[in-house]
C-alpha cells in the first residue's frame, strides 16, 4: 500500500514541475521521491534538452517507468522511456527511444503519451505518430510494446483503422492481462467549417481572430486488443461532439465529456461488461 501511494505522489510532482516550469526554455522534467523521510529531487530529462509531456507507471518489482517527449530544435520530437528503481532513484537503469524513426512523434501539453505496465511486466506505450504530405499534417495513434523491461520495443502497431488525414489523439490506455483498451478523440468524419469573420477588421485584430478553420468537437472512438497489443479490433464510434477523453480505473473504460445541450455538458463513464 505504501509503494502505490508513493508512486502516485511522484506522478503528481512530475506533472506539477512540468506545468509550473512552462515559462522557461528549454523545459525540464523534475522527479521527486521520498524514502524514510528523505526527499530527493533530480532531473529526469537530459541536460540542455527540451522535455515535456511526462507519464509514469510502476511495476511490482520496485521499478518506476517515466515516459516523456523530447522536442528537438528542428520542431520534431521523440518519445523516450526511462527505467528507475526505488533502490537508486537518482540514476536511470536504461533510457530507450520508443519511436523507431527519429523525430516522428507528435505531442503537446494537452495530448501527452500514455504508459501502462501489465502484471507480467510488459510495458505498453501509447503515442501519436506525425504524418505530413502535400502541406497537410495529421497523426495516427500508435501502441508500442516492450517485453524486456523497456530495453527494446517491438515495431509500433497502428490503432486507428482509417487512412483519413485527420487527428487521432488525446487518448487513454488501460491494460488488463492480455487485453489492451484504448479510446481517443477522432476527427476522421469531421468536416471543418470556416471560422466566423468579424465585420470590423480592427475588432478581429484586437481579439486575435484569424482567418482559419474553426476547431470542431471530435468523435470518441474505441478499440480493444485481445493479444497484448499485436492486433486491434475494428474501431467503434462511441459518441459524437466530444471534447476530451479521460482514463478510467480498473474494470472501467475511459470516460468522455461533450454533447453540449442547452449550454450544459454531459460526461459519460463506460463500464466493461463481465
Amino acid at each position: 500500500m505504501y509503494k502505490i501511494y508513493m508512486y502516485r505522489v511522484i506522478f503528481l510532482l512530475i506533472v506539477v514541475a512540468l506545468f509550473f516550469g512552462a515559462c522557461t526554455q528549454p523545459e525540464q522534467i523534475i522527479f521527486t521521491s521520498q524514502s524514510d523521510g528523505t526527499v530527493s529531487t533530480f532531473s529526469v530529462s537530459q541536460p540542455k534538452s527540451d522535455a515535456a509531456e511526462p507519464a509514469v507507471a510502476a511495476d511490482g518489482e520496485g521499478n518506476v517507468y517515466v515516459l516523456y517527449v523530447e522536442h528537438n530544435p528542428d520542431k520534431t520530437a521523440d518519445l523516450f522511456l526511462q527505467k528507475r528503481n526505488t533502490r537508486a532513484m537518482g540514476m536511470a537503469e536504461s533510457i530507450t527511444r520508443v519511436n523507431p524513426d527519429k523525430g516522428s512523434v507528435k505531442a503537446w501539453r494537452g495530448d501527452p503519451p500514455t504508459i501502462a505496465v501489465a502484471s507480467n511486466g510488459t510495458i505498453y506505450a501509447g503515442w501519436n505518430l506525425k504524418r505530413e504530405s502535400e502541406g497537410k499534417s495529421w497523426n495516427d495513434l500508435m501502441l508500442s510494446v516492450s517485453a524486456d523491461g523497456g530495453k527494446t520495443f517491438a515495431p509500433p502497431v497502428k490503432v486507428n483503422d482509417d487512412t483519413a488525414r485527420a487527428s487521432h489523439g488525446m487518448h487513454s490506455l488501460i491494460v488488463d492481462g492480455e487485453s489492451v483498451y484504448m479510446s481517443w478523440l477522432d476527427e476522421r468524419n469531421i468536416k471543418t467549417e470556416p471560422a466566423h469573420q468579424d465585420a470590423a477588421p480592427a475588432a478581429a485584430m484586437m481579439f486575435h481572430h484569424k482567418k482559419e478553420d474553426a476547431e470542431p468537437n471530435s468523435e470518441v472512438f474505441f478499440s480493444v486488443s485481445a493479444d497484448g497489443g499485436k492486433t486491434f479490433s475494428a474501431n467503434k464510434k462511441l459518441r459524437a461532439a466530444v471534447c476530451f477523453v479521460a482514463a478510467g480505473g480498473r474494470g472501467r473504460l475511459p470516460s468522455y465529456c461533450g454533447g453540449e445541450l442547452g449550454g450544459s455538458r454531459r460526461c459519460i463513464l463506460a463500464r466493461r461488461r463481465g
